[in-house]
């Protein structure tokens, strides 16, 4: 008589407990994406939950509702991610001289989702792996062609939008995921010289 086995990836962590767990995740991903909470969620389920999380980066984009939103059919249509990583290698030449031969390597295109609007605040998420052991980048930016509909539009001549940090660099460390500090839209006011 053989003895059953389980197909790969029909144990614990099977399709079916990581669609469940995927399903608890969605809460967490309707904000505030915090440390706190993903760690209060991992901690309900910590093996597969730890999984789940390993090398993820989340983030937010946040900003007043008077400076408007993205005309497209979600706020996060009216923002495009990149994510960048510094992959660091060296050789040495014939004269026996180490030379740089790191890159930044551009990654998959960051996820971006609405979430629930926080009184006066609308927010964007955005998530997408890292790679270790390098130095990881996240660059925001408004997407090419699409109207936001604002206020703005009355004082188009004194100010603009900017999102602020538009760039945030870091390393993964010893850390199973990161959050990264709360990226806004600001309204700025444009400065004429002569």
């Amino acid at each position: 008589m053989t003895k059953k086995t389980s197909a790969p990836g029909r144990g614990k962590a099977g399709p079916a407990a990581r669609k469940r767990e995927l399903t608890s995740l969605a809460k967490v991903l309707k904000g505030p994406l915090t440390v706190k909470r993903f760690n209060q969620w991992a901690s309900a389920a910590v093996g597969i939950r730890d999984s789940i999380l390993k090398d993820r980066v989340f983030g937010t984009i946040r900003w007043k509702k008077s400076i408007g939103r993205s005309l497209g059919p979600t706020l996060a249509s009216g923002f495009r991610a990149e994510h960048w990583y510094h992959e660091l290698n060296w050789r040495v030449t014939a004269g026996g001289i180490p030379e740089d031969i790191g890159k930044w390597v551009q990654g998959p295109e960051p996820d971006l989702w609405d979430m629930p609007d926080d009184g006066s605040l609308f927010q964007v998420g955005y998530a997408f792996w890292a790679v270790r052991p390098w130095t990881n980048a996240v660059i925001l930016r408004f997407r090419e062609k699409q109207p936001w509909d604002s206020p703005l539009k009355a004082r188009a001549r004194r100010t603009f939008r900017s999102i602020v940090p538009q760039e945030q660099d870091f390393w993964m460390g010893e850390t199973k995921y990161v959050v990264l500090p709360e990226t806004t839209v600001v309204e700025v006011p444009i400065r004429y010289f002569g």
